[in-house]
């Protein structure tokens, strides 16, 4: 019922737009949107840097540009879409952007780049375009936290089997969510962004024992086009330490997904800096 109803709330919210004009951009010279043929298209990142979600918006506006609507499905809990549509309908004024950093994980203590200034650029950036009538919106494709899951910043009660099957449950869900808007929204291109483990591709691959990953059972439902992230020139990017505190931290320069993984595309950002909370600077 969770899943119905968020996908629901952004088909509603999508259906009051009216396309005008395609966008004043450039699609990413790396990327070759003519040859990709696949409605989903994953995008792997390292959280907390400015360049990956900036690459998103890029890769976002070729698309419209190019004349195919668009979904950007985030890494965001299910409870935040009635904010997230809220916000790209309202004039994006400071109290406007207030409303929605202070809700969910942009306001948590838990701060692992997932809620940057960067990221909140990217939802501003289609707030902008949605306001100018293009077609597109964005979909919180985590799911809806329980009020008993394992907090992100406190496992220590829960056993590595409870752990793994509970993220197990959260890329199922995510795959479940992308894959629903997918069919119910013909003709759209889904974005999906999200952290490099949750889109490796290979099992031989995987970095933790609690089954498939999101991109995996996605690419069981339906055909999706894998974009690798790599820096040539590594740089920072803003990390939750172990110590509970964040900051930013280095990021040496190679690729930002896990090796042996599928990637079809391969995309290199150069140098890399670390995007800090946006609940940070409000």
């Amino acid at each position: 019922m969770k899943l119905k109803s968020a996908t629901a709330l952004l088909a509603g919210w999508l259906a009051l737009g009216t396309v005008l004009a395609a966008p004043e951009c450039d699609a990413p010279p790396q990327v070759d949107l003519a040859k990709i043929q696949a409605r989903v298209i994953v995008v792997g990142e390292l959280r907390g840097t400015e360049q990956a979600p900036a690459f998103v918006g890029q890769l976002v506006c070729g698309l419209l540009k190019s004349g195919r609507p668009v979904i950007l499905a985030l890494e965001r809990e299910g409870q935040e879409q009635v904010a997230l549509n809220s916000y790209l309908a309202s004039a994006g004024r400071p109290s406007d952007v207030r409303a929605l950093v202070g809700t969910g994980a942009w306001a948590g203590p838990f701060q692992d780049g997932g809620s940057s200034e960067a990221m909140l650029a990217l939802i501003e950036q289609v707030r902008l375009w949605r306001q100018a009538g293009q077609r597109v919106g964005v979909l919180a494709m985590r799911f809806d936290r329980h009020p008993i899951a394992p907090p992100a910043t406190d496992r220590s009660t829960f056993s590595d089997a409870d752990i793994a099957r509970y993220e197990a449950i959260l890329e199922r869900t995510m795959a479940d969510k992308v894959w629903v808007t997918q069919i119910t929204h013909q003709g759209y291109t889904i974005v999906a962004l999200a952290g490099n483990v949750l889109t490796t591709l290979d099992f031989k691959a995987r970095v933790r024992a609690n089954g498939p990953s999101f991109a995996e059972m996605l690419a069981s439902y339906t055909s999706i086009h894998v974009i690798g992230l790599n820096t040539s020139a590594g740089g920072t990017r803003w990390q939750q330490r172990p110590n509970g505190k964040s900051g930013p931290g280095p990021l040496t320069a190679g690729p930002m997904f896990i090796a042996g993984t599928r990637i079809d595309t391969e995309v290199d950002l150069g140098q890399i800096t670390a995007s800090p909370p946006a609940s940070a600077a409000r």
